[in-house]
């Protein structure tokens, strides 16, 4: 199967020159940050998921409250603009036959909670589909349906698909409604389980069929800032049933390791009142394919990029 680098990394848009920048900024910065963090994996802080729950409500601000209702609605499109008119409807489509890879590409589209295999024509040779029951009907249902989609997926070699659904988090919206951030479909697109975290950005599934994923919570934590809330990203680990079994936090392994500099940034934009410090927005397993290629790194070791930070780094999870 070839998969293009534009599908794989759908997250780094930009021109081919400010691309290459960007790159190079990342790598510059992940060599600090890959020597810091692989010396630290006898330090990292697992916990269970009743340690990782926000703030009890009860002993918030209500300023507090709606913060964290507000970083708990983050999604994922900041912004918009209305097309010209004059382009109406018609659809626009390029296709350069010459450059292009033969080969079947897997594809997931933010229109609906659906993924496709397709040819290198745009014919769709297979298509998942999740078929959960509608939210019931209230004021906020036609929101939670207009954002409800497949954010990232990931293809088993026996066909079933793991996939991260991207809607609302916060509990204002979605009180009557089952909040699934992550479902496992058979081939024909049967519900296999369906797991209620809040799943984000990055999937990856180990050699034994472990799953990683990230989630978030958002909660007040002192060490960032004493007063507004922040959300922090963390690692799970679901067996093959959709179970959880295992959680580390990302925010630990960076104090852990001692990186005063990212932390110094996660703190500035606390004090601004940006409670997304961290937004890991990509995690990949290391494997024995890049082992070789990073210092320090083994190939059970995870690759995460950090959006707000400006930093990619490589974690121990052990």
């Amino acid at each position: 199967m070839l998969i293009p680098r534009e599908s794989r990394k759908a997250d780094l848009i930009g021109t081919e020159p400010q691309m290459r920048r960007h790159h190079l900024w990342q790598i510059a910065t992940a060599i600090l940050v890959v020597l810091l963090l692989t010396t630290c994996s006898r330090h990292v802080d697992t916990r269970d998921r009743a340690s990782a729950k926000p703030t009890d409500s009860a002993q918030l601000t209500k300023k507090q409250q709606e913060m964290i209702q507000q970083l708990e609605s983050v999604g994922y499109l900041a912004a918009a603009e209305h097309g010209p008119k004059r382009l109406g409807l018609t659809p626009a489509k390029t296709y350069a036959e010459t450059k292009l890879a033969k080969g079947i590409n897997f594809v997931v589209s933010s229109h609906g909670r659906e993924a496709y295999l397709m040819d290198s024509d745009g014919q769709v040779i297979h298509r998942w589909s999740h078929r959960a029951p509608r939210p019931q009907k209230g004021r906020h249902t036609k929101k939670i349906l207009k954002t409800w989609y497949i954010r990232k997926a990931h293809l088993l070699p026996s066909g079933e698909l793991l996939a991260i659904l991207g809607f609302p988090h916060d509990q204002a919206d979605l009180k009557n409604f089952r909040r699934i951030g992550m479902v496992k479909l058979d081939r024909d697109s049967n519900t296999i389980w369906e797991y209620f975290g809040k799943a984000h950005h990055g999937i990856d599934v180990k050699e034994d069929g472990t799953i990683l994923a990230l989630t978030h919570e958002a909660r007040v934590n002192s060490f960032i800032h004493k007063s507004n809330p922040v959300l922090e990203d963390f690692v799970v680990f679901l067996d093959k049933d959709g179970s959880e079994f295992r959680s580390v936090s990302v925010l630990e392994c960076l104090k852990n390791a001692g990186s005063s500099e990212l932390i110094a940034r996660m703190r500035a934009l606390a004090e601004e009142g940006n409670g997304d410090i961290l937004h890991t927005n990509s995690l990949e397993i290391i494997g024995s394919r890049l082992a070789d290629r990073l210092p320090g790194a083994k190939p059970d070791n995870v690759l995460i990029s950090m959006r707000e930070i400006h930093a990619i780094a490589v974690l121990d999870l052990e």
